[in-house]
């Protein structure tokens, strides 16, 4: 994790792994130990803490999301990726397999 949202030199449109069926396991990771840590303690400064990450996490997905489907980015290849997978939770639809 980097605090630049950006596309490097050799970067790789991974799709495999947790990669395969949410864009952003990182973030889901992180979330759900702060939901945890703030469901332990319910604590209003850690429920305000918890609400103001989801944004940020939220907001920062969005902004990756632009720049990897942008023409600077992935292009196709990750909007094509966007439909099949769920930003931080699998989809619930099935994926249908060409023939």
């Amino acid at each position: 994790m980097r605090p630049e949202i950006e596309v490097r030199e050799k970067h790789e449109l991974v799709t495999r792994g947790p990669y395969s069926h949410i864009r952003h396991p990182t973030y889901t990771g992180t979330l759900l130990v702060d939901l945890g840590a703030t469901l332990l303690f319910l604590n209003i400064i850690l429920v305000l803490g918890f609400l103001a990450r989801v944004a940020i996490a939220y907001k920062r997905a969005v902004l990756e999301e632009e720049l990897l489907s942008s023409p600077d980015g992935f292009g196709e290849s990750y909007k094509q990726y966007m439909q099949g997978t769920g930003r931080f939770l699998p989809k619930l639809t099935r994926r249908r397999t060409p023939r």
